[in-house]
């Protein structure tokens, strides 16, 4: 008896007009360091520069992952392909705001430096351009404390799951993945809850500070890994062992066929995959 089972390239390097927009985006993301850096030496003002710099550089930022999803000209992946790289960039975006801004305001908040901080604290902008809108950032709210406390300490856990999935260990760096976007939703939740709890006296700064800063800015973690991230890793998952187990069926000696698709990132597939024999 003859079985078959297709292999999905899950590296295929970003290529074309995807790669383009991500690299561009990536750089035009920059903008919110620069901008940090010149507040800080009063070379352009707080307002509007925080206004500008909230709605059309972070905001869109954090949707970024999403092209993730986007084919190239002529380009035909698999659902696994498109998911396995919505896994990679959602994950390493997460993981680097957990690493660098998360870390250092939990260090800022336990030092009591970020407590109190106004507009002209420049060199707390970078923090409090959210805190402004989120005013629990700005005091020793206890509970905002022991949720980023979790939240941070997830980073480096993180940045091994990377690591993990970089080095071809996919299975592995997907469990993880799956488990630190699990919890960083649940802590949104948690989050978020807690201010409506309050009555939300905590969210200031009007309709921007509530749609725009509160909501659009958290709005990424529970859209993404619920509906699109988690979904696609237990995809990938259920593959890997599949394949696993066929290559094993295959070193005991049963006809195994293997299909593979694609061959070629950024080309249109033919008709019929790839039949090779191993």
């Amino acid at each position: 008896m003859s079985y078959t089972f297709t292999e999905h390239n899950l590296t295929l390097p970003m290529t074309g007009r995807r790669k383009a927009i991500f690299v561009w985006a990536g750089m035009y993301a920059n903008l919110n360091v620069l901008a940090w850096i010149l507040i800080g030496f009063d070379l352009i003002p707080v307002q509007p520069t925080s206004d500008v710099i909230a709605l059309v550089v972070i905001l869109p930022t954090l949707f970024l992952p999403f092209i993730a999803l986007l084919d190239n000209p002529g380009e035909n992946r698999t659902r696994l392909q498109r998911g396995a790289e919505m896994v990679f960039l959602f994950f390493g975006m997460s993981v680097a705001i957990e690493c660098f801004w998360e870390i250092s305001w939990v260090v800022l908040n336990f030092t009591g430096t970020i407590h109190g901080a106004t507009a002209d604290d420049h060199w707390l902008w970078l923090w409090w351009m959210y805190g402004r809108a989120d005013t629990r950032y700005l005091t020793n709210d206890a509970a905002s404390m022991a949720i980023e406390i979790c939240a941070a300490s997830c980073g480096p856990i993180g940045l091994f799951g990377i690591y993990l999935l970089r080095s071809g260990r996919r299975i592995a760096g997907n469990w993880i993945a799956i488990l630190y976007l699990w919890a960083m939703t649940f802590a949104n939740l948690i989050f978020i809850a807690h201010v409506w709890y309050r009555g939300w006296e905590d969210i200031q700064g009007g309709w921007f500070g509530f749609w725009i800063v509160f909501i659009g800015w958290n709005l990424p973690w529970l859209i993404a890994p619920p509906f699109y991230v988690i979904p696609a890793a237990i995809r990938e998952l259920k593959y890997l062992y599949e394949l696993n187990l066929a290559k094993e069926m295959k070193a005991k000696g049963l006809d195994v066929v293997f299909e593979q698709i694609p061959a070629e990132p950024a080309e249109p597939m033919s008709a019929e995959p790839k039949r090779v024999t191993t």
